[in-house]
């Protein structure tokens, strides 16, 4: 699907305006995921391609993107997958700021642990195939 969706992207005359309506919505924050991280590795220089959006815009794209990936995290959109937490790393990513401000809220809560337990908990596996995931204070 990500090929699909780089194909269309990069081909359209409005590529702001078709990323900005998929980083808008809920339903698609894994896909939005995806094209906002080509899109900041296309202005960072990680990725070779013609960049798709300016600065500007990926600025506003990330905030959007916070916002939505927040919102559909919270709403547990996703949480029978493994796409919370792709959806969770990418926020990371897009605001080191605001990830770790969502998790301090969350623990805050009644069973807090095992709710940041299902967000990242498909982040790896041990020698026994059970999930796992690793919670470093220096990173949140």
């Amino acid at each position: 699907m990500n090929w699909l969706t780089n194909k269309i992207i990069t081909e359209s005359k409005s590529r702001y305006e078709l990323i900005k309506c998929l980083v808008s919505r809920e339903y698609s924050a894994p896909l939005g995921a995806d094209v906002l991280y080509k899109a900041r590795g296309q202005i960072n220089g990680k990725i070779h391609d013609e960049p798709w959006v300016n600065d500007e815009q990926l600025k506003e794209l990330e905030e959007v993107f916070q916002e939505v990936a927040i919102s559909a995290i919270s709403k547990k959109l996703f949480v029978e997958t493994h796409l919370e937490s792709h959806i969770f790393y990418e926020l990371k990513r897009s605001s080191k700021e605001k990830a770790a401000n969502y998790i301090s809220e969350i623990l805050n809560e009644d069973n807090g642990v095992i709710r940041v337990a299902e967000i990242i908990a498909n982040s790896g596996s041990d020698s026994t195939k059970w999930p796992m995931f690793k919670l470093m204070k220096n990173i949140f």
